[in-house]
């Protein structure tokens, strides 16, 4: 009989489970584009910041249309999804990422208790007045920015150092982990405080991993919608005004209903592909006997 690991391995890369996760996944992306239509943002133009710390008012970037800045972050997105679905990836990425999400939260949460730090900053303690397609614009932006920097960046290093060398050096390797991602912990302390160390530490540790193991797209895609599926909720927030974002609280049922409805036909099915998979291998066993 086949190892459990396996059976689980085969339903991660079953295509109708793959399909329902890339459902789910292009809710927010569908949330994004429907809003700037409504709003009329994407024919605007608006700063793309390339080189910034939190905190500091000087940065440098870009003034770019909407179109071609929030349209390339898009298409990154959806090609991203593409591209792990067509390597059988995207299932493990999504548990992965799943998976570093629950442990760093609770990871920080009991270091938290411990030492008393507290959250600076939430979204929903902001003035977003006057500010909703700038808040999304930033829920795209930041996870291109922060991925591109603290992965994509060490990534190239990493393997331009192995092809020199013809192998994975150690210290390489463990720069390539150890590095960015306590930089990637301290960039997140000057806006929500020393409260978010810990789990940014771990998170981008897994993120580093999965860029290694399932392509740079896995952590660029999982960064994304963790931030992008907060679209789903501003119709409902009450430090944005209903009329900055009423064509997403217009259809706000709709498309929670398909996120959370795929998502859970998606998880639903995990166990029923696992047994089915290992009923098969029983009956090929027996049929070889």
């Amino acid at each position: 009989m086949e190892p459990w690991s396996t059976s689980l391995r085969s339903a991660l890369e079953h295509r109708s489970g793959q399909i329902l996760l890339a459902l789910a996944f292009l809710v927010p992306a569908v949330t994004t584009a429907g809003q700037y239509w409504a709003t009329g943002f994407w024919s605007q133009w608006t700063k793309v910041a390339l080189l910034f710390w939190p905190g500091q008012t000087r940065n440098w970037g870009v003034q770019l249309p909407v179109w071609v800045s929030m349209g390339a972050m898009l298409a990154s997105y959806v090609v991203g999804i593409a591209w792990l679905i067509r390597r059988r990836t995207f299932g493990a990425a999504v548990l992965a990422a799943l998976g570093a999400i629950v442990a760093a939260n609770l990871a920080g949460a009991g270091v938290n208790r411990l030492v008393g730090w507290h959250e600076l900053q939430t979204v929903s303690s902001m003035d977003l007045a006057g500010k909703a397609n700038r808040a999304i614009f930033s829920l795209w932006h930041n996870p291109a920015w922060e991925e591109l920097v603290f992965r994509g960046v060490p990534l190239a290093l990493l393997l331009a150092a192995e092809r020199t060398k013809g192998r994975t050096p150690r210290w390489a390797l463990w720069s390539y982990y150890v590095v960015p991602s306590a930089i990637f912990a301290w960039y997140h302390v000057p806006g929500h405080g020393p409260s978010r160390l810990v789990d940014t530490f771990i998170l981008s540790l897994v993120f580093a991993w999965m860029a290694r193991r399932y392509t740079f797209f896995a952590p660029l895609v999982m960064h994304y919608v963790f931030d992008a599926v907060m679209t789903l909720s501003l119709g409902k927030m009450p430090n944005i005004p209903a009329t900055e974002v009423a064509w997403i609280a217009a259809h706000s049922p709709a498309l929670n209903s398909t996120w959370t409805i795929t998502l859970l036909l998606w998880v639903v099915s995990m166990p029923i592909l696992v047994i089915r998979r290992r009923m098969r291998a029983k009956e090929q066993v027996a049929a070889a006997t």
